[in-house]
C-alpha cells in the first residue's frame, strides 16, 4: 500500500512540473501575443500613415510622369527611359503590402490609357504620308488580306489602330472560315467518288481511290 502511494506520488509530482511548464508557456505566449498587439498599434499610429503617405507620393509622380507621354520632342532612348520609369513606379505600388485599395490598379489603368491615347495621336498629314499608306499596305499583303483599301481608308486606320486591328481579325476570320468549307467539301466530293466506285462495281478503281 505504501509503495503504491509513493509511486502515486511520484505521479502527481510530474503532473504538477508538467502543467506548471504548460502554465509558464500559456503566460509567455500571452505576454508575445500582447506584445505583437501592442507593436501593430504603435505601428498604426506612428508609421502607417507615412507609409501610405509615401505611396500616395509614388502614385502622383507616376500620373505626372505619364503627361510626358504624348511629347513627340523626346528622343527613343528618352522615351524608353520614361516608361521605365514609370512602370518601375507602378510595380512598386503593386508589390508595396501598405499600397491603399485599388491604387496601384487604377494607376496602372490610367497608365494603360494614357499610351492607348498616345498611339492615337496621329496628325493627318502623318497619316496620309505615302511611306505610312505603303507600310500598312505592305502588312496587307503579308497577311494575304486582299487590298481594295483606299488612301483615305488607310489612313483612318494609322489614325485609329485600334479599328485596324478589329479589321483585320475580321479578315483572317473570315478567311479561315472559307479555308474550312473548302476542305470540307474536298473531303465530301472525295467520299462521293469512292461510293460511286463501289456500287458501279469498279473495285479496282474504289480501291486506288481509298490508297489515294
Amino acid at each position: 500500500m505504501l509503495k503504491t502511494t509513493k509511486q502515486k506520488s511520484k505521479k502527481e509530482t510530474a503532473f504538477s512540473k508538467k502543467w506548471a511548464q504548460v502554465e509558464k508557456k500559456q503566460k509567455r505566449n500571452l505576454n508575445f501575443k500582447n506584445k505583437v498587439i501592442k507593436f501593430n498599434q504603435q505601428f498604426e499610429k506612428d508609421i502607417l500613415p507615412s507609409e501610405i503617405k509615401l505611396c500616395e507620393m509614388i502614385a502622383a509622380e507616376t500620373r505626372h510622369l505619364m503627361s510626358f507621354i504624348p511629347r513627340k520632342s523626346f528622343t527613343k532612348w528618352q522615351r524608353e527611359e520614361l516608361i521605365t520609369w514609370i512602370e518601375s513606379n507602378i510595380d512598386a505600388l503593386a508589390q508595396h503590402p501598405f499600397t491603399p485599395d485599388d491604387l496601384a490598379q487604377t494607376v496602372d489603368q490610367e497608365y494603360a490609357k494614357y499610351f492607348k491615347d498616345d498611339e492615337k495621336i496621329v496628325s493627318e498629314d502623318e497619316a496620309m504620308d505615302p511611306d505610312n499608306i505603303q507600310h500598312v499596305r505592305n502588312l496587307l499583303a503579308e497577311l494575304d488580306i486582299e487590298d481594295e483599301l483606299s488612301d483615305e481608308q488607310i489612313a483612318e486606320f494609322i489614325q485609329n489602330p485600334e479599328t485596324f486591328s478589329d479589321f483585320i481579325e475580321k479578315e483572317l476570320a473570315e478567311r479561315d472560315k472559307f479555308d474550312d468549307e473548302d476542305e470540307f467539301d474536298e473531303d465530301d466530293s472525295l467520299f462521293d467518288e469512292m461510293e460511286d466506285d463501289y456500287f458501279n462495281g469498279d473495285f479496282e478503281h474504289s480501291r486506288n481511290s481509298q490508297q489515294k
